[in-house]
């Protein structure tokens, strides 16, 4: 009868705890920042003012720098995140720790041990399993966005308006400074064409650059935040087949114990 006792086992709340806590030491907060910024770049890359768009190169790519650029994540990549240091290390095994101590509440003192040692025997390939996991999980991070490509046509279309006006006036700038007739310059609104032109184009191309941004900032967030989903749910795949399944296992065998001693006092 001394040996009777439900452990708690594993429960939603703590089974979620624990995922949350294994991505945090894995980085994932990092990767989910690296994801909106390297969206924010590739936006203004394709959608900002062509003149001027060209300075964007020069900053380098987040996702890139944590070789989670790739089109295609195999399991077999690696990430170039840092390695999992004693801060880390020790939010792993607090975070284990905490799951297995809830699993086993309940249970008799042997089994809370059994259970426990169940919980810690993945410990020490945690992170290089979390790091796989991240490194396979896609991340979007190739995906264009439909917008680019109207923004972009239509930035072009303004550069081009500012080109032809500079153009039209530089041909009158020319015409006057050979002393050659000049014709009349049409105007709209007592504004001669190319000067309209220019400055349109000009306004255009600037308003572009902005809605872009703006654009840009929100669709960045809304990619983080399905990265950050999926990112999640690639550590809970890591903390089951490493924490959760080895204490369910235990957790098991304890209810086919007391089953067992129940069946064996009732005869």
């Amino acid at each position: 009868a001394a040996g009777v006792g439900e452990a708690a086992g594993v429960r939603p709340a703590s089974r979620s705890r624990l995922t949350d806590e294994l991505a945090a030491a894995a980085n994932v907060p990092v990767v989910v920042d690296a994801v909106a910024r390297s969206y924010r770049i590739e936006s203004t890359r394709r959608t900002g003012w062509p003149a001027t768009r060209w300075l964007v190169r020069f900053r380098p790519d987040p996702l890139r720098r944590l070789n989670l650029r790739s089109s295609s994540p195999s399991q077999l990549n690696r990430t170039s995140l840092p390695a999992a240091g004693a801060p880390e290390r020790a939010r792993t095994d607090a975070a284990v720790r905490e799951f297995a101590d809830a699993a086993s509440a309940g249970a008799p003192g042997p089994w809370r041990a059994v259970i426990r040692g169940a919980a810690r025997e993945g410990r020490e390939a945690l992170p290089d399993a979390l790091d796989q996991a991240i490194a396979g999980t896609d991340l979007m991070a190739s995906r264009k966005s439909w917008w680019w490509g109207v923004f972009n046509v239509v930035q072009w279309l303004a550069l081009l308006t500012v080109l032809g006006g500079l153009g039209w006036l530089g041909v009158l700038a020319g015409l006057a400074y050979l002393q050659m007739p000049v014709p009349e310059v049409p105007k709209v609104e007592g504004w001669p064409i190319p000067t309209v032109m220019i400055a349109g184009g000009v306004v255009l191309g600037i308003f572009l650059a902005l809605t872009g941004k703006f654009i840009g900032a929100g669709a960045a967030r809304a990619r983080a935040a399905r990265a950050r989903k999926r990112l999640r749910a690639a550590v809970g795949e890591v903390a089951r087949d490493f924490v959760v399944e080895p204490v369910d296992v235990e957790v098991s065998r304890l209810a086919s114990f007391n089953a067992a001693l129940k069946a064996a006092g009732g005869k």
